[in-house]
């Protein structure tokens, strides 16, 4: 997941993070090692997680303001509504930010600024192909070598 902000640990010292750019909860072991991860459905926006009495995961989303409750496996136990409290206001546990080791070539799918800014260079780069190959395609129409009439014919 990369640079992950808002994690929070259970009883068992698992790292529990959110990945709000996907709409995921992930679970890593003490190791940082991925071990599962479920989707929560916050209408494409933030969320906040806090771990609660026996290891259940407390889940508080930003839109449409929903409450989930899951179990350590990310089986889901409740769903409901936090009102009339506002989202800044709501308790969430000792949050911290961890870095999660992410192998280079997947640093896209981690953040989608980084996804951004690979579309951006790689469109620069077909950009400036396109202008070299048609330099190229132009240079050679008025080289005197190019003209079909000075090759020898072929039998």
């Amino acid at each position: 997941m990369g640079y992950v902000g808002g994690v929070v640990t259970d009883s068992a010292g698992r790292y529990i993070a959110p990945h709000c750019p996907s709409g995921r909860i992930q679970v890593y072991d003490r190791d940082r090692k991925f071990v599962r991860g479920w989707f929560v459905d916050a209408g494409g926006g933030i969320f906040k997680l806090r771990v609660i009495e026996d290891d259940k995961i407390e889940v508080f989303t930003a839109r449409r303001q929903r409450r989930f409750l899951f179990a350590p496996d990310g089986t889901l136990l409740e769903r409901g509504s936090y009102r009339p409290r506002s989202y800044p206001d709501l308790p969430s546990g000792p949050s911290s930010a961890m870095v999660f080791d992410t192998p280079w070539v997947l640093w896209p799918f981690s953040h989608p600024f980084i996804a951004w800014a690979l579309m951006f260079i790689g469109l620069v780069a077909l950009i400036a192909l396109d202008r070299k190959n048609k330099a190229r395609s132009t240079a050679a129409k008025q080289s005197p070598g190019a003209d079909a009439t000075d090759r020898p014919a072929r039998r």
